[in-house]
């Protein structure tokens, strides 16, 4: 250390030594000051109180502000149960007072009441609970939290007097027992009944406040006390842990217990008899009638809709009906034989105890759906015969056998009630009929003009001569008109053709005489060209050579020619001569010319085609 350093410590010790002091008191203050709050606490509490008051209430007011969601956390759990508690409180009340409402309205009084409210013309809610809420609080007492001890007592004048030990002992009592029944906690006695009046405790931090109240109290009436409570603590509440001597000497705290005030008194006291019995049996009748009224039609429109169902069934009418609503029901029914059973149907429209009992008539219905049936069952109608049934009419439409047709056409005046039977839509199946004679013809047509078909068009021969025979056979000269049908001999002259290719006359090699078959081809000739004839066909006979590939083609064609003109004179001498055939020599056509064969063959063709 040197000189300077000797200087500063021995000019500065005292001061550092204060300084140290200071900083050493200024980190204990923090351990020492819990203990001196809580002997303030018990040596100055008022004084303590006075002079953090300012400090707490300002550190609470910046907690607010800064720490707004931890303080609301922290006080959940106190404020939440206190608001359940008062908005149950609120809504018991109203239930009360409503129910109280409502058991009046069924009384003289209530109906005098409702007459009020439409005179002044206010609600009949706002009448009655102005009549309603009649009460008296007799008796108030201040009792002490903790002790149980009554603190002080106001009475309404000219009532006898009770004595508040016993009372404070039966609510110490019960309260005891509430706690022991239901548990540990806040279960707190707060209403009970003794005789006639109605005991209220109201609960505050130092005292409590019990109110013997006599009637039907509202619940503004228990804001009032808890407000009067509140004003107690708030004036006397450091003095409420005092002994009752030295509570009664305290100024104002008999006026704010005075229960006096507490009250409200009716005009009228006397009791007015109820018509709710009354009423309710009125009302109970009436609603039984409405419901026997109710079901009696209910079974009625049952009824009426099964007799409507049964009447629009072919073949069914009602006739007569009795019931016994929902018991039994008797029906008198004229039935078609050809109409459903009516027992199953009535069962099965109506519950299964309901006895159902049916009379059954028989008759011939001539409704058009029961025409149409019993034309069904008789002639076996077909199922692609359509109806269209109308109230008198009864339309068929499609294709029959001509049989059928027939059959129809001879009923159509035969039908009972005056049913018109529309057969215009009705046509024979004339295809169908002749399907075993063959394909039908594509050129042939059939028109009707409703009561006769007309075929038209060409067709083979032999399908006209088939149809011919059959219509002779079934008798169909009343329904088939055949004279518009031409027949088509080409096919009958191919076939014809074809045989006379079979009967060709040979010759030799370059010869164009002497050839072999000449007889017999005009044996054929002779007896075919008179059939033809005899029909009123005429044809002619056409000669044609052949002849093989083995020469020169000049000589080929020379050779056809001769052999053509050798096998006509043959044939015209020993056919002789017949005007009404035209012998000609041609060329063999392209389909005969390929045979190339020595030989000479006829072919025939029509002179006037049919």
């Amino acid at each position: 250390m040197n000189d300077f350093d000797r200087l500063k410590h021995l000019l500065l010790e005292a001061e550092q030594r204060r300084l140290d002091g200071l900083e050493q008191g200024r980190a204990q203050l923090s351990d020492d000051l819990p203990k001196l709050i809580g002997q303030a606490q018990q040596d100055h509490p008022v004084a303590l109180a006075a002079a953090l008051a300012h400090p707490v209430a300002e550190a609470l007011g910046g907690a607010v502000q800064a720490r707004k969601q931890q303080l609301v956390d922290a006080l959940f759990p106190v404020i939440m149960p206190a608001i359940r508690r008062s908005i149950a409180e609120y809504l018991r009340a109203v239930s009360q007072d409503l129910n109280q409402i409502f058991e009046s309205s069924l009384t003289w009084r209530g109906l005098k009441w409702r007459l009020e409210a439409r005179r002044l013309g206010v609600s009949y809610a706002t009448v009655a609970l102005r009549h309603s809420l009649l009460y008296q609080v007799d008796h108030l007492f201040l009792i002490q939290r903790e002790s149980g001890l009554i603190l002080d007592r106001e009475s309404v004048a000219g009532l006898p007097d009770l004595d508040a030990d016993a009372v404070a002992g039966m609510l110490t009592a019960i309260g005891d027992f509430v706690r022991d029944s239901v548990g540990a906690g806040e279960a707190e006695l707060s209403s009970a009944t003794v005789g006639e009046h109605l005991l209220w405790v109201l609960r505050g931090p130092r005292a409590n406040l019990a109110a013997l109240i006599r009637g039907v109290p509202p619940e503004s009436l228990k804001q009032e006390l808890i407000v009067r409570l509140e004003r107690v603590h708030e004036q006397y509440g450091d003095q409420l842990g005092v002994g009752p001597e030295e509570l009664g000497s305290l100024p104002g705290l008999k006026e704010a217990l005075t229960p006096s005030d507490l009250k409200a008194i009716r005009a009228e006291a006397q009791v007015e008899p109820s018509l709710r019995p009354v009423m309710l049996a009125t009302i109970g009748i009436t609603v039984l009638v409405l419901a026997a009224g109710v079901l009696i039609w209910q079974w009625q429109q049952r009824v009426a809709n099964l007799v409507a169902g049964l009447d629009q069934t072919p073949g069914l009418e009602v006739t007569d009906v009795s019931s016994l609503p929902w018991w039994s029901i008797s029906l008198q029914v004229l039935r078609d034989p050809l109409a459903p059973v009516v027992l199953p149907l009535v069962q099965s429209r109506l519950p299964e105890h309901v006895g159902v009992s049916v009379r059954e008539q028989a008759i011939v219905s001539a409704e058009p759906a029961m025409v149409l049936e019993r034309m069904r069952r008789r002639l076996d109608l077909p199922e692609s015969l359509t109806s269209n049934i109308t109230s008198d009419r009864l339309v068929l439409t499609g294709t029959v056998s001509p049989e059928l047709w027939r059959a129809l056409h001879s009923r159509a005046q035969d039908l009972a009630g005056g049913v018109v039977l529309d057969l215009t839509g009705v046509q024979a199946d004339w295809p169908a009929a002749l399907a075993s004679l063959g394909p039908w013809p594509k050129d042939v047509t059939a028109s009707s003009d409703g009561i006769r078909t007309s075929l038209s068009g060409v067709a083979s021969h032999s399908w006209i001569e088939s149809v011919r025979v059959l219509h002779g056979r079934q008798g169909w000269s009343d329904l088939l008109d055949l004279s518009q049908l031409v027949a088509d001999r080409s096919e009958e002259l191919a076939r014809i053709n074809r045989t006379l290719r079979g009967k060709s006359v040979s010759f030799d090699q370059g010869e164009a005489g002497d050839g072999l078959g000449l007889d017999t081809l005009a044996d054929h000739l002779a007896g075919l060209l008179p059939a033809l004839e005899s029909g009123g066909l005429r044809v002619r006979v056409v000669c044609l050579g052949l002849s093989d590939p083995s020469g020169a083609e000049t000589d080929n064609r020379r050779l056809e020619r001769e052999r053509a003109e050798w096998l006509c004179r043959g044939l015209s001498a020993r056919l002789g001569n017949r005007p009404d055939s035209l012998w000609q020599l041609v060329e063999a056509p392209l389909d005969l010319a390929t045979l190339r064969q020595r030989a000479a063959l006829v072919q025939l063709e029509w002179i006037d085609p049919p």
